[in-house]
């Protein structure tokens, strides 16, 4: 992301913010195929489902927005929010599924085959919120859920690759002892 662009999108954003619903449209419109991309990584395949979480996602940007500065890049609020809704999801299907039953929400993070069980992803679930920092969960699903390498995930949030790796390790292993602690190895 460029300054540029970070500008660009951050005039574009204060006018939003003071009513202007052009500024929204054109906002929106600048990321839509980078939007709908990553609704498809983070699980959302459907298109009935996909225009359910845009419709989400624009009532949560219109909170958002009310009094809030856009602190980092458009498109990452858009990723955090997508993927807090992914998780979201993730949690409600766990608690529909019987114990046992294979899904295909969640990726297996080296062969992104089906997960093995609802147990093990309300697990996984559960450690992702337990997270210390939003960015090491941010950072650990674009990683794992979303097939990124740390330079493409680096280059996003306008962070060094060396850096990403280190959030990466330390998600890694705090995500690795919680689902130790949940049975999983």
């Amino acid at each position: 992301m460029t300054t540029e662009s970070m500008e660009r999108d951050q005039w574009l954003w204060n006018r939003w913010r003071d009513g202007d619903r052009e500024a929204a449209r054109q906002l929106l419109s600048l990321y839509e195929g980078a939007i709908f991309g990553a609704m498809k990584r983070y699980g959302f395949r459907q298109r009935e489902e996909q225009q359910e979480v845009y419709a989400t996602l624009v009532l949560e940007l219109s909170r958002y927005k009310e009094g809030a500065e856009l602190r980092s890049s458009f498109f990452g609020l858009v990723r955090r929010i997508l993927l807090s809704r992914s998780v979201a999801n993730l949690r409600l299907a766990s608690a529909d599924l019987p114990d046992g039953d294979a899904v295909n929400t969640i990726p297996d993070p080296a062969t992104r085959s089906p997960a093995e069980s609802v147990g093990f992803r309300e697990a996984l679930s559960q450690c992702l919120e337990r997270l210390r920092k939003p960015l090491e969960r941010e950072v650990f699903c674009e990683r794992y859920l979303s097939g990124k390498d740390n330079r493409s995930i680096a280059v996003d949030l306008g962070k060094t690759p060396n850096y990403i790796a280190v959030v990466l390790h330390g998600a890694v292993k705090q995500m690795r002892a919680c689902l130790q602690g949940s049975g999983y190895s």
